[in-house]
């Protein structure tokens, strides 16, 4: 029998099973479309938190306490942010930031809400890529005069005030009045990425008033440190001179252990390549089987 004799069969024998080709097409069908679903799931998720990563600031470098080594007190210091912004000691770092943070009530009238009170220098937002939607942001003359003044994120802006105006209003936080100069644009996300449901205050005043924590020897002590590198070529450099900048600072010895924490956006995206990337895999090993039963009716 030659080829076309043989197709001649095949056609005969599909028209005269109509139903059970028509099955068995559905079968493959639905195997390649599931295949091809899933892996465009997975890469739209990993594009997704990609995006988010991105949206927290430009070649942003993250500087945490490490609390083991620390011995449970704070280690990170206005005097390491100082050093941190010479361009003779970090030539590969653009401009540095601060915060200290915790989670305090927040009252408006008769409405209240536990939420994420941020003390910020006045180049934290910039830093930071959040824009402001009404009012001003924070400036450098707020943080020399330790004022009593806020920026709400946007959500919180709503949950409080829902159809007022909140700039110009008073909050209190910690039972101490602070006025509302500006409220965020909406950022979205969830969790340690979402900005919407925060107060930012001065960060001199959020030391005096609200965190007043120390270091071990004493000094003012911040939450995390944000260090911007002058592009994405010099994140690695900008990395090892922190490092050794701090290491200095905090006097650590030779081959001992840091007290603090250097995470990078690359970091970060390298992280959850590889986790979206082992479940876009999965998800796709999970459709190819669907593909495989559909081969197997066709073989049958």
């Amino acid at each position: 029998m030659d080829l076309g004799e043989s197709f001649l069969s095949a056609v005969d024998s599909l028209l005269a099973n109509k139903m059970r080709a028509a099955l068995t097409m559905l079968g493959v069908i639905i195997g390649v479309a599931a295949v091809i679903a899933l892996l465009a799931l997975g890469n739209g998720v990993s594009a997704s938190i990609e995006g988010e990563i991105q949206a927290i600031g430009s070649n942003l470098i993250t500087v945490l306490t490490e609390p083991d080594m620390s011995g449970g007190y704070p280690a990170l210091s206005m005097q390491d942010v100082v050093a941190l912004d010479d361009p003779f000691l970090a030539p590969a770092v653009q401009q540095v930031a601060a915060e200290v943070r915790g989670s305090l009530p927040v009252v408006y009238g008769n409405r209240d809400a536990s939420v994420t009170v941020s003390g910020v220098t006045a180049n934290y937002m910039d830093m930071r890529s959040l824009e402001i939607q009404d009012g001003d942001g924070l400036m450098a003359a707020d943080i020399d005069n330790l004022a009593r003044v806020a920026v709400l994120g946007n959500g919180l802006a709503t949950d409080l005030f829902e159809d007022q105006y909140p700039v110009g209003e008073v909050i209190k936080i910690k039972g101490v009045q602070y006025e509302v100069i500006g409220v965020l644009e909406a950022r979205g996300g969830a969790g340690f990425m979402s900005e919407d449901g925060s107060v930012y205050v001065p960060l001199t005043t959020a030391q005096s008033r609200l965190f007043p924590l120390r270091t071990r020897t004493g000094q003012r002590a911040v939450s995390a440190i944000y260090a911007q590198a002058l592009d994405e070529g010099a994140m690695d450099a900008a990395s090892e001179q922190i490092s050794r900048i701090l290491r200095a600072q905090h006097d650590i010895a030779y081959q001992a252990d840091d007290d603090f924490s250097i995470l990078s956006q690359t970091d970060i995206l390298d992280a959850f390549d590889a986790i979206t990337g082992a479940i876009t895999l999965f998800l796709g090993a999970i459709a190819g089987i669907s593909l495989v039963v559909g081969g197997i009716g066709i073989m049958n």
